[in-house]
């Protein structure tokens, strides 16, 4: 073998890795360059119905009174059996492939994952009491591309008006990703409401949730992920978004961006948005703010 040949070997080789690499990184999603590229441009957009402008208050208010988190009736539950399927209330950490969310009504349903096939499903109870599964649901495809996912499974589950369930959803295409779906339990049906990230600062967090005495329900979730250096990560958007009667596929109220902060606390008090923010980008200098949005043109009570 003469050296230009080898030489042309060599080239091909190395053009070949690259290649390879380069399409890899774009698969599962990793930015070769992330070190060097400057923050990106993340406007907050306060919806047009509210008529109002996001406002900086000197101090956050104290904690006279909080709305409920979590809507009560959507109940996490542990997978005790496979056959037949059992399931517990248990307080404490529950491993994903063994939890299961339970919708609390007078027709309860649980979705379960299922560890042998790794995708979830969908269990009419006996009874809120006994939450024995009896009956699969038959429901639609998360997504047409939902058959070629490796695994998929339900991680959180929120309550929401008009009897729907707001469904986060990890599902691996190849890499993990997280999608929120709209669950209509009188329809029996999924619909995609958004793709969507965990919380850059705590993993296991999928979104967050106030539900108001009026029985509306104002969701936060987390979007648009960056790396900022080594394992260090944050959401450049927090999307703040409203169910009720009038809007039950949502309003989105307000798309923070990360130059306004990372919501750390918020509350809903006399039909006010409350937000204690911090923009940690610069960990030796984060900059705090609190902020009020006035939703009195949306909340109906």
């Amino acid at each position: 073998m003469n050296v230009r040949s080898s030489y042309l070997i060599v080239f091909f080789l190395t053009f070949s890795a690259s290649i390879l690499t380069i399409y890899t990184a774009n698969a599962w999603g990793f930015d070769m360059f992330s070190f060097f590229t400057k923050d990106k441009v993340a406007p907050t957009v306060v919806h047009a119905s509210l008529d109002a402008k996001l406002t900086k208050l000197p101090s956050y208010p104290a904690n006279t009174y909080l709305p409920e988190g979590h809507n009560q009736n959507c109940i996490k539950a542990k997978i005790q059996g496979t056959a037949p399927l059992v399931l517990t209330i248990e307080d404490g950490y529950i491993e994903p492939s063994q939890s299961a969310f339970v919708w609390n009504s007078a027709s309860p349903i649980a979705l379960i994952n299922n560890q042998a096939n790794a995708r979830f499903d969908v269990w009419e109870l006996e009874s809120i009491n006994s939450l024995k599964p009896v009956k699969k649901v038959s429901t639609n495809e998360l997504s047409s591309r939902s058959k070629n996912w490796i695994h998929y499974s339900v991680v959180d589950v929120a309550c929401l008006p008009e009897q729907q369930l707001l469904v986060a959803v990890n599902y691996y295409d190849p890499r993990s990703k997280i999608a929120l779906y709209l669950y209509d339990t009188a329809n029996q049906s999924f619909s995609l409401f958004s793709e969507a990230d965990t919380n850059a600062q705590n993993l296991d967090k999928y979104f967050d949730q106030k539900s108001l005495n009026s029985g509306e329900s104002v969701i936060i979730y987390y979007s648009e992920t960056k790396r900022k250096s080594a394992e260090i990560y944050h959401n450049y958007y927090n999307n703040i978004v409203l169910f009720s009667d009038k809007h039950p596929q949502g309003i989105e109220i307000l798309k923070l961006g990360i130059d306004d902060g990372n919501v750390e606390d918020w509350q809903v008090i006399d039909k006010k948005l409350l937000l204690h923010t911090i923009d940690n980008r610069d960990h030796k200098d984060p900059k705090s703010y609190i902020w009020s949005l006035d939703l009195s043109k949306v909340l109906t009570n």
